[in-house]
């Protein structure tokens, strides 16, 4: 059985000895609710296809019961229970199970119901979440690379034994998706480059063209999810120095790779570094 760990809390579908004992979790292992978006037929029967269809948000349940060694303990404990997400923010929901660790971002989608007079250290509870990304993720992964760089090539005039020289370093970084739903990257440069920087991946030919100063010390994000661009913190939105963007080729598919090549628009300071970050989605 899974454990759930959110807002704090571990719900142990393992044990029941003390603790938050989880009981059941519909909604984790089926899959999202399909959004019907076919029209109907005035005056035949079945509907108008579509190219494609959607999925709907995720809708999880955790049900299950809380055993302690004392009223006073359960008491809190309801309490814990009655306080989550208290700050009205989404959070991460995992799920610990024998495919490892998967997530989702959640909110409450009901209140958390619990027993209502405590006689006995033992109180059962139940609460929903909705995950608006139906799609689960896996652990994150990091990929790196710096600017590319030229090889030594051959040593000329020939010497024995030959020396062929060294290779370069082509400024790449690979995203692989082992996954069954696509996945889409963050891609972080950090500085100083005083023009900018050109972001290509290979295998689509998408491109991004970012032509403002990224200064030595500073990272600029691109989330290639929402398609927004930022220096440093979220609120830094710098998205209209883009000069070129398309971003549809930047998802990984379910199962696929994308390359991103890292170029550099005018002078380098120190030593740029490109990072992707993602995760596998399931």
């Amino acid at each position: 059985m899974a454990v759930v760990n959110f807002e704090g809390i571990t719900f142990d579908g393992a044990s029941y000895d003390a603790g938050f004992g989880l009981a059941d979790l519909p909604g984790w292992y089926d899959g999202a609710p399909v959004r019907d978006e076919g029209r109907r037929r005035p005056t035949s029967n079945g509907n108008f296809g579509v190219d494609r269809f959607y999925r709907d948000a995720r809708v999880i349940s955790v049900q299950g019961s809380w055993t302690g060694s004392s009223v006073e303990d359960a008491y809190e404990a309801r309490a814990r229970i009655e306080g989550i997400q208290a700050d009205g923010r989404p959070s991460r929901f995992e799920v610990v199970d024998h495919f490892g660790t998967r997530w989702v971002t959640a909110r409450l989608a009901s209140a958390p119901q619990c027993s209502a007079e405590l006689f006995s250290p033992r109180f059962t509870y139940a609460f929903d979440v909705i995950a608006d990304d139906p799609r689960k993720y896996g652990e994150e992964v990091v990929s790196m690379t710096g600017l590319p760089t030229a090889g030594t090539g051959y040593v000329w005039p020939a010497v024995w034994p030959a020396d062929w020289g060294s290779g370069g370093d082509p400024g790449r970084v690979d995203v692989v998706n082992p996954g069954l739903a696509a996945t889409h990257p963050v891609l972080e440069v950090t500085g100083g480059l005083s023009g900018g920087v050109e972001l290509v991946e290979v295998v689509t030919g998408s491109f991004l063209r970012l032509e403002r100063v990224i200064p030595l010390g500073s990272t600029v994000f691109f989330n290639t999810r929402t398609a927004r661009v930022y220096l440093d913190a979220p609120a830094n939105d710098i998205s209209s120095f883009l000069t070129r963007r398309d971003w549809g080729g930047f998802a990984v598919p379910a199962g696929g790779t994308r390359t991103v090549q890292f170029n550099a628009l005018g002078s380098v300071t120190g030593a740029p570094k490109l990072t992707a970050r993602y995760a596998p989605a399931f």
